[in-house]
């Protein structure tokens, strides 16, 4: 029996007001430890619903012997003897109350009444001043969830204004964690978190939340370690397995969390946030069939579930039927969609019109879902203009000279960089087939440590890269090595001497990663620039990527990216591989050959055959890296010419057909 999951049983079943089987289990558990203060008062309050006040005294009495600091006990006590009538005891554990615990408003009002009825009106006319006070706060509260639900600018600052008046105000807390959980602030998030769960452990959803917070912070043993807590408390809890089960998926612990999936869907079969997480687990591991057949069931059960469509249409084997692009076009025709997911709507009817060869309205369709999508979002061209002339300007051999490594780790990091949907993902599939590289996924710790940013830790140094690059020490470099191959560690399930990072906007950090890692081999796949930015600009991304949402955009961002790969050849000569997309399709065999090459490995048969390779795929390319090559996507572009000639002009000479 584990003791915390019976008492949150018992716990469960008294707010439910099964009182006699919370007495039964509170019972169980004082035979195993008498002197358990959180059961002593459990079942000290039963005695109370019971009428039976003898029982609950002794109960609540045995809970502050146990622990005098127990302030909970001392206000069910004292509310025990007011309600009995005698007035004094219930003033002195009352004001006990409210000493250990001054957040305890609930005593203080039992408390004002004790003082009322026993004639102590100095000392009620002084506790009501608190009263008005609380309703101030009251207002602010009422304020802030406003705020909140329109998402308005102010929301933080009322928060804190409020936080300043009442430090320990649980509800603006919890709203407060959630809000920076959902905006991945997940230091703020975590810390705010514990702070509702110390106060009340018995709060399932809030260790949800702690657990999301680590899932972002990558520290997933202490994510599973809050789901764990949630689901003693609420075993039935779907929503807590579709966060278990995503945290097993981060760990490519894909059959735990497809096993997880199923309980739940077997306890509650129409939750459709379990059913999209199951087809996207499915779909990523490879099983196309059983994934559509899932995701169908999630629009069976709502036909608005836009990440359902979504998520179908992400697959490029599979293609919707006549009927399905009728209703999906009623629906995205209508009024009746959220933002999101009319920007879902609008990428899955886009890419079935684009399976139909209506190449227009497919458009129409990418662009609408796009131009919501960047309302949504912050990116500014310029400031990425600006970001790519600091690092040509203050980024170069000789300033990193100093700093450059000279040991070599024991394993070996292959960086596949470039821009999204430029061929990375057949790159990294081709190498992950040879015995000694193990794929890893797209990790994001390279451009945080680049940032400053951390993950739970103190940052390594304060500024950013590069501007403190004259700040930088050998000591500074071995500290981001060590912090980095840590952190890519808990993603090398195989152990092999080479690994793969295949996040793409790594090209940004190349002179800081060939600084940390003498070893490392860096891979930049290229592609036509207008299939590379029509990919870009057809694909939803769950997170990050934002400046693929406008044509204008997309050119900006591929003018700067080429200016700055010139730029890091020119001061890293033979460091960088180049792949381009379209010379690999053409002579896949010696493309293969000069790519262990350049990773100085031999030749294996099984990176010719690479879509032969099992292993789990989480980009959008995942079932097309399980083909052999193809060569439909060569200038597929020009299917889209003219509405593309927005994008045309700003690459310039970059174009050439």
């Amino acid at each position: 029996m584990n003791p915390r999951e019976v008492f949150f049983q018992a716990l469960n079943h008294f707010k439910q007001k099964q009182f006699d089987s919370a007495e039964a289990l509170c019972k169980k558990l004082l035979q195993l430890n008498s002197k358990e203060v959180n059961t002593l008062r459990l079942y000290g309050q039963i005695q109370v619903e019971h009428n039976n006040n003898q029982e609950a005294e002794k109960a609540f009495l045995a809970a502050l012997d146990a622990a005098p600091d127990y302030a909970h006990a001392h206000m069910d006590l004292g509310r025990l003897y007011f309600d009995s009538g005698l007035r004094q005891k219930a003033i002195d554990h009352l004001e006990q109350a409210c000493q250990l615990d001054p957040r305890l408003h609930a005593a203080k009002r039992t408390l004002f009444e004790a003082y009322e009825a026993a004639g102590y009106k100095d000392k009620a006319k002084a506790l009501s001043k608190t009263f008005a006070e609380r309703a101030e706060v009251a207002e602010l509260v009422k304020q802030a969830f406003d705020q909140h639900r329109d998402q308005s600018e102010t929301f933080d600052k009322t928060c804190q204004t409020i936080l300043e008046k009442d430090p320990g105000n649980l509800a603006i807390i919890s709203l407060l964690a959630e809000h920076t959980v959902s905006a991945r602030q997940a230091r703020r998030a975590a810390a705010l978190f514990q702070q509702v769960v110390k106060r009340i452990p018995e709060n399932w959803r809030a260790w949800n939340g702690l657990g999301r917070a680590k899932v972002i912070q990558d520290e997933i043993d202490a994510a599973h370690a809050s789901f764990d807590r949630s689901l003693e408390i609420n075993p039935q809890a779907t929503e807590t397995k579709v966060l278990k089960a995503d945290a097993y998926s981060r760990q490519y612990q894909y059959p735990q969390a497809i096993a997880l999936l199923e309980q739940a869907l077997e306890e509650n079969p129409d939750h459709n946030p379990a059913l999209a997480q199951l087809g996207l687990a499915l779909k990523t591991i490879g099983e196309q069939e059983r994934a559509i057949e899932v995701l169908r069931r999630c629009i069976a059960n709502d036909e608005l579930y836009g990440e359902a469509y979504w998520t179908l249409s992400d697959m490029k084997t599979f293609k919707f039927s006549d009927e399905e692009v009728a209703i999906m076009d009623r629906i995205f025709s209508s009024d009746q969609l959220s933002d999101s997911r009319q920007v879902q709507f609008g990428y899955a009817l886009g890419k079935a019109l684009e399976h139909r060869k209506n190449y227009s309205q497919a458009f129409s369709c990418y662009d609408k879902a796009n131009r919501v999508q960047k309302r949504l979002l912050e990116y500014s061209a310029d400031d990425n203009r600006k970001a790519t002339d600091s690092l040509i300007e203050k980024v170069s051999a000789d300033n990193l000279q100093h700093l450059m490594r000279t040991h070599q780790d024991a394993v070996t990091p292959i960086f596949v960089v470039g821009l999204p949907r430029s061929g990375s993902t057949l790159q990294e599939q081709i190498l992950a087939s040879h015995s000694k590289i193990e794929g890893t996924q797209e990790l994001a710790y390279m451009p945080r440590l680049a940032h400053g940013m951390h993950l739970g830790r103190e940052p390594i140094i304060e500024t950013a890269f590069p501007q403190n690059i004259h700040q930088l020490t050998p000591n500074h470099i071995d500290a981001i090595a060590r912090r980095y191959l840590e952190q890519a560690e808990a993603h090398r399930i195989q152990k092999s001497p080479y690994f793969i990072d295949k996040l793409p906007n790594n090209f940004s950090h190349i002179g800081l990663i060939l600084a940390c890692f003498p070893n490392a081999k860096i891979i930049n796949t290229l592609r036509h620039p207008m299939d590379n930015c029509l990919g870009c600009f057809k694909q939803l991304w769950a997170m990050g990527q934002n400046f693929t949402y406008s044509l204008e955009d997309l050119g900006h961002y591929y003018v700067d990216y080429r200016r700055l790969m010139d730029h890091w050849h020119q001061q890293f000569p033979g460091r960088i591989l180049d792949v381009q997309y379209e010379d690999v399709v053409d002579d896949l065999e010696s493309h293969v050959h000069r790519l262990l090459d350049f990773c100085d490995l031999q030749f294996e048969e099984a990176c010719l055959n690479f879509h032969q390779t099992k292993r789990a795929v989480k980009t959008s390319s995942s079932e097309q890296v399980r083909k052999p090559i193809y060569r439909s996507a060569l200038a597929y572009w020009k299917n889209f010419e003219q509405d593309l000639q927005p994008l045309r002009e700003v690459l310039g000479d970059l174009v050439t057909d």
